[in-house]
């Protein structure tokens, strides 16, 4: 956790997808990632909501954090600006992570159809839906899932998991969401597990929020959604 602002966990992506140590220090090896994460997303007990942020095209590492911090205070601000707003919700504890992949790299194009044809790489080709398949097994694992209840986030007790994507950081989240699908049907570990018996939603993921997201017209228009 670095920075003035909300409290923030950050985790780096090279150029492949693969996870880094923190300051860049090498590549995670595939056996150390689920204790690489542990040992820096480490989530707390008395945490209400978790929210994963991948940053879009043209971010260098500094505005990517800074974006985050900026998006999470925000969060942050309605709660305690509108809290009659929110009547049924005792307590509003989060927690921010922050996935930084590299781009505004200089070796990177700048031509659009170019990075959308990088950043297609370094999801079905590179580590990048492995690595944010497993940051969403490890919070679903260890977090308290909610309990069925009403149809409104704040009327069952547990942990929500929350992602939000930017450009082409939204491409990067649905690759990892389809992993962890994939893993799922397969018995593999770091899956997001789906307690409530419906086939249809195989993960546990309480709101996905896309901003101009990096997607054909018809993305949603065919299946795999």
């Amino acid at each position: 956790m670095t920075g003035a602002g909300p409290q923030l966990d950050v985790i780096d992506l090279d150029a492949d997808g693969h996870l880094l140590r923190p300051g860049g220090r090498g590549r995670v090896t595939a056996d150390d990632v689920p204790e690489h994460l542990e040992q820096r997303l480490g989530l707390r007990e008395d945490t209400t909501d978790i929210f994963l942020y991948v940053h879009g095209w043209r971010t260098s590492a500094e505005r990517a954090e800074a974006d985050a911090r900026r998006l999470f205070s925000l969060v942050e601000s309605v709660w305690d600006e509108q809290p009659r707003a929110y009547p049924r919700i005792e307590g509003f504890r989060p927690q921010f992570v922050c996935v930084r992949w590299p781009s505004a790299d200089i070796r990177l194009p700048l031509d659009y159809r170019r990075i959308r044809d990088r950043t297609a790489s370094m999801s079905l080709d590179g580590q990048v839906p492995r690595i944010l398949g497993a940051v969403l097994g490890y919070f679903n694992e260890h977090r308290e899932v909610p309990e069925p209840g009403p149809d409104v986030l704040a009327g069952a007790y547990g942990q929500y998991l929350h992602c939000v994507g930017h450009s082409f950081g939204s491409r990067f989240l649905l690759h990892g969401i389809l992993e962890a699908t994939d893993r799922l049907a397969r018995g593999g570990p770091d899956t997001l597990a789906w307690d409530w018996g419906d086939s249809a939603y195989p993960w546990t993921l309480d709101s996905l929020t896309l901003f101009q997201a990096a997607l054909p017209a018809d993305a949603f228009a065919r299946e795999p959604y």
